[in-house]
């Protein structure tokens, strides 16, 4: 769905798009990594924007509930968040933390069923996954 798009609905359904909210959407559906709130607030300053960190995480917290991003909580602890986008997992690296999506045909053939088994052994509804592959990147393996 283009960007424009995702303004025209979110106004569609009674919803502002404020200065904030527009650099938000636009950062997280540009980039190519999942980014943490420090990132987002270091980025719009370079955009000339200026935003506390509480105003960040609401608005957040407004993409989220729209299911527009996903919230990633990495090895670090540290959160990130990313535009939605179809199914896949990460490869961080473990020394520096670089960041690569990593898309597996066979993996996303197998997760469904396994699910469906997790499902009927234990009566969980609505089961989802998350999985994250760890390595040294290119850079750090040096």
């Amino acid at each position: 769905m283009p960007i424009h798009s995702i303004f025209r609905t979110l106004q569609q359904n009674g919803n502002r798009i404020t200065m904030c909210r527009r650099a938000l959407i636009s950062l997280l559906f540009e980039s190519p990594n999942p980014l943490s709130i420090l990132d987002l607030k270091a980025a719009l300053q370079q955009e000339g924007l200026e935003f506390d960190k509480s105003t960040l995480y609401r608005e957040i917290q407004f993409l989220m509930n729209n299911n527009l991003t996903v919230e990633l909580c990495f090895h670090t602890g540290e959160k990130k968040y990313e535009w939605k986008r179809e199914h896949h997992h990460h490869l961080i690296c473990r020394r520096c933390d670089a960041i690569e999506e990593v898309q597996l045909d066979e993996l996303e053939n197998v997760l469904p069923s396994i699910e469906k088994k997790i499902h009927a052994s234990t009566k969980f509804t609505k089961i989802d996954h998350a999985l994250d592959f760890f390595g040294l990147c290119v850079q750090c393996a040096k």
